[in-house]
């Protein structure tokens, strides 16, 4: 039981950084994906607010997110335009 939780997280996990990864507007280098419980817990550092916002949006579109705790720090020196 305790193995098929780990690989569940794992693969939420897996399929949230996968979104980020497909997603143009986001840089999935710059944000860290947690799991637990069907909880993304989000981190790292992008340039604006609404790419922290939008990473948030994306984590909560992946099958088996239940919620997202988003952690993003902006820093406006890694706006990329």
């Amino acid at each position: 039981m305790l193995r098929s939780l780990v690989g569940s997280e794992m693969c939420i996990r897996d399929r949230v950084k996968a979104a980020f990864v497909a997603d143009k507007q986001l840089s999935a280098l710059d944000i860290a994906v947690e799991t637990t419980d069907g909880v993304a817990k989000l981190t790292g550092t992008v340039g604006t607010s609404a790419e922290a916002d939008h990473a948030a949006t994306v984590a909560r579109g992946v099958e088996g997110v239940k919620q997202v705790m988003n952690n993003i720090k902006v820093d406006p020196a890694k706006n990329k335009k």
